[in-house]
């Protein structure tokens, strides 16, 4: 397993796109980084994936496609695996973690998982607890620029997925939209 440090290294005075699962007309060749998540590594190029569901139930990879079998959760489809540099865990569950990823993926210790995770609620979308670990535990030298985040107004073609109904959007669209009028980021809509 990698550190925050090596992550928080990677990203230093980088133009970054962080990119989430909704529409954008943000083009990723455009920056020093991109970062997506979850099954949105399905939409191209990509340097950090963010990926939460990894886990429960076992996971496992055929032909360049990461499979889950887990039948609780939404996001089942299968993810053609880009090219990526490393893989970022919010979750701490490891089990059945696939064994070649362990060397180039980074988990958040579990102190920070939990104030996140007490500064937004149960369960916020990975997209949320991963900028918000961004915006107070990543590097202070970064530009960061948010596309594909819609304000959870538009069907999003990734989270609706299946049957989940602990996220509450309302708060974390609240959240993101605090972040936008205190002008955390750069907003690409």
């Amino acid at each position: 397993m990698i550190s925050e440090d090596t992550i928080n290294n990677y990203i230093e005075g980088q133009n970054v796109l962080v990119l989430g699962n909704g529409p954008s007309k943000a083009e990723p060749y455009d920056y020093d980084k991109v970062i997506r998540f979850g099954v949105g590594l399905n939409g191209g190029p990509c340097d950090i994936w963010v990926a939460n569901f990894m886990t429960r139930g076992g996971c496992y990879i055929e032909n360049g496609t990461f499979y889950r079998r887990n039948r609780g959760h939404s996001a089942k489809v299968p993810i053609t695996l880009f090219p990526f540099e490393y893989i970022f865990r919010l979750s701490q569950d490891q089990h059945d973690y696939p064994e070649e990823w362990k060397s180039h993926t980074c988990f958040v210790p579990k102190d920070k998982w939990m104030e996140i995770r007490r500064e937004l609620y149960h369960q916020p979308l990975t997209g949320t607890m991963f900028l918000y670990w961004l915006l107070n535990f990543g590097p202070k030298n970064i530009k960061i620029n948010v596309a594909g985040f819609d304000g959870f107004e538009s069907n999003n073609i990734y989270h609706n997925l299946g049957p989940t109904r602990i996220h509450r959007l309302d708060k974390d669209k609240d959240m993101f939209n605090n972040w936008v009028k205190e002008k955390r980021f750069n907003w690409i809509r």
